[in-house]
């Protein structure tokens, strides 16, 4: 069953994420983008898809993320330093940067 992750900002509801399990395949790429918080952009990288699609989500969060603070990106580009391997890493982070 599939979460509504409007409300969930990520300081009030980190406790919510310690409780549950979430498929992340269960939101679509549109839905992720429209809300547009911290844990729609992890949800939507953390998809799976294919290098290149991959990519491309991570250029859409670093452009169309508009709501999300120099922090909270800056928090991304760091948890996507630690799960992307070369050699797409650094093609990545300097998206998010």
């Amino acid at each position: 069953m599939k979460k509504d992750i409007h409300h969930i900002h990520d300081k009030t509801y980190r406790s919510f994420f310690e409780n549950i399990l979430i498929n992340v395949n269960d939101y679509s790429k549109k839905d992720l983008v429209t809300i547009q918080n911290t844990i729609s952009a992890i949800f939507l990288l953390d998809q799976k898809v294919d290098s290149k699609e991959f990519v491309d989500r991570a250029a859409l969060v670093a452009t169309q993320f508009s709501l999300l603070s120099k922090e909270h990106k800056l928090k991304i580009k760091d948890w996507l330093d630690h799960i992307i391997k070369e050699p797409i890493r650094q093609v990545v982070i300097d998206l998010i940067e």
